[in-house]
């Protein structure tokens, strides 16, 4: 049996989100991963980004918030900032850790999850490190 994976970062809703967002939800499609590394996803009040992507595909979604999120105009108003994992079959624990910071307001999270596969336990960790050249030494104390 094989294990299929996808990692993105969803650039939470910059640019023209509404047609990557269609993009992307065909490409789930088409490539069925059993697990998903979601990073800069948003969720908030009303709003769930990635329980957009991944509806009707049958996933479990864990999420943790890294920073809170703000755009004037974007429907998702105000949410979190942060990253998720959607598995094809159940998460049996579920763990999201903020990682330390620059300084500068700009936190991180990562979120690790164990999933009870057909095979065994897997497990998976989806994090989503500083990525500005100067943040060289947050990194590795993130890592």
């Amino acid at each position: 049996m094989t294990l299929s994976v996808l990692t993105l970062n969803l650039w939470h809703d910059a640019g023209p989100y509404e047609r990557r967002a269609e993009q992307i939800r065909e490409w789930i499609e088409e490539l069925e991963p059993d697990l998903i590394g979601f990073q800069e996803a948003l969720r908030g009040e009303d709003v769930d980004q990635v329980a957009e992507l991944v509806a009707g595909h049958g996933y479990n979604v864990e999420y943790v918030a890294g920073s809170p999120f703000f755009r004037e105009g974007s429907r998702f108003g105000r949410a979190d900032f942060g990253n998720a994992v959607a598995s094809r079959w159940p998460i049996s624990k579920s763990e999201g850790r903020k990682l330390p910071s620059s300084g500068d307001g700009e936190t991180r999270a990562a979120i690790s999850v164990t999933v009870d596969a057909p095979f065994g336990a897997v497990g998976f960790t989806c994090s989503h490190l500083n990525w500005s050249f100067r943040d060289g030494a947050t990194r590795e104390r993130q890592v």
